[in-house]
């Protein structure tokens, strides 16, 4: 039994329930259950370079499976709000090419340059993008899945919780007609609560969470400069720090049973993302809108870098829903 009370302000939601059919097994977990250590970490893509928008950091590639394909996952990199590009796609979500699987890896807006507004208007755009395009690799009225690691995690969530909030002004006609809703939503270590990161309450790990965090938000509680000046940051409000909290967003949906099923992978020992705050919270609010047979969490023996550590047989049955 998970107990949860989660604080917003001055509103409360309070509830109780069991994971029921959600928690993925680690216990007895062998390695034929896991994705093999020889999997792919990088593919060819079929097309890349592809631009999805004006602005010269709008571009996508794209996987193309053998075949007519059963769906197209949408995928957002990993980096910490600040680094990375497309060409990183998480192996486990790279083997569900060889499953049937489109895959559309999306480089997006990063907070160097880009506001966490601008950066998830890119998610949404790309999504809408997709739902456009996906009849010229044979994808279209089949599933579109939204996915990401860590950072992009976070992006997904959003996009999965909260679609149409983040939309970029002047959308052309042809994707402003698309609808931004997403049929599954995968989540590899996302941050889902930026509160305890602006408040201290995570400690730096590695990489300083807080300060990735302040970056994204562009807001600091600890008077830190703003990137590329000497110039504090305004102090981060409770609500700039849950606008980009899927959290948040996913509780508003707790009375409305319309939340797509969501995979969420999380690392018992990641001290940068930590499930008690990040993933198990998360999990049973989601659970709440879309159902415990639809809210899988599999929490691996690891730390941040899950893919190896995944029950990749859960995450296969998981897909498997989606034809």
């Amino acid at each position: 039994m998970v107990r949860f009370r989660l604080t917003f302000g001055s509103a409360i939601f309070g509830a109780s329930m069991l994971l029921a059919g959600c928690l993925v097994n680690q216990r007895s977990l062998g390695a034929a259950e896991k994705l093999t250590p020889s999997a792919p970490t990088i593919v060819t893509p079929t097309l890349n370079n592809v631009s999805y928008g004006p602005e010269s950091h709008q571009h996508l590639d794209i996987y193309r499976p053998e075949g007519m394909p059963r769906g197209t996952i949408v995928y957002f990199h990993a980096g910490g709000w600040c680094c990375g590009d497309e060409d990183d796609v998480d192996a486990l979500i790279l083997s569900q090419i060889d499953r049937g699987f489109a895959v559309v890896s999306v480089h997006y807006g990063l907070a160097l340059e880009e506001t966490a507004e601008e950066m998830n208007d890119d998610a949404d755009r790309s999504i809408r993008w997709v739902k456009a395009h996906e009849s010229e690799w044979g994808a279209q009225a089949k599933p579109v899945l939204v996915s990401g690691g860590s950072a992009g995690g976070n992006v997904a969530l959003l996009m999965g919780s909260a679609p149409g909030v983040f939309v970029e002004a002047n959308l052309p006609p042809e994707l402003a007609a698309m609808s931004p809703t997403v049929d599954g939503v995968i989540s590899f270590v996302g941050p889902s609560d930026l509160r305890p990161y602006v408040n201290g309450q995570i400690p730096p790990a590695g990489l300083d969470g807080q300060q990735l965090v302040e970056d994204y938000l562009d807001c600091s509680n600890r008077g830190s400069f703003k990137r590329g000046t000497t110039t504090p940051m305004s102090a981060c409000t409770e609500l700039r720090s849950l606008r980009f909290s899927p959290l948040f967003w996913a509780s508003l949906h707790v009375w409305e049973n319309d939340l797509p099923p969501v995979y969420l992978g999380y690392g018992v020992n990641d001290a940068l993302v930590p499930p008690s705050s990040q993933a198990i919270p998360l999990a049973d609010v989601w659970a709440m809108s879309a159902g415990s047979a639809n809210t899988w969490l599999d929490l691996a023996n690891s730390t941040h870098n899950v893919t190896f550590e995944l029950n990749a047989t859960a995450f296969n049955r998981w897909m498997n829903q989606f034809n």
